[in-house]
């Protein structure tokens, strides 16, 4: 299982890389940019913080306004 969060709570329009926090409820390997799909955007980099955290950062497309975090 895999959750992610943003690091920033608000909304906003963006045109600039956001990053997230990958957490798996277990250890994983061979996690990478093509292993995951961004919806409205592409995803540039993925980079181990240990072996079941992630940072993943997605180019969104451009003007994407997310919405609300709940």
């Amino acid at each position: 299982m895999l959750h992610a969060k943003g690091h920033q709570r608000k909304a906003v329009v963006t045109n600039g890389p956001i990053s997230f926090t990958a957490t798996f409820t277990e250890a994983v390997t061979g996690v990478s940019a093509s292993s995951l799909t961004a919806t409205d955007g592409t995803v540039a980099s993925v980079s181990p913080v240990d072996s079941s955290h992630y940072t993943i950062v997605v180019n969104p497309s451009r003007g994407w306004r997310p919405g609300p975090w709940r």
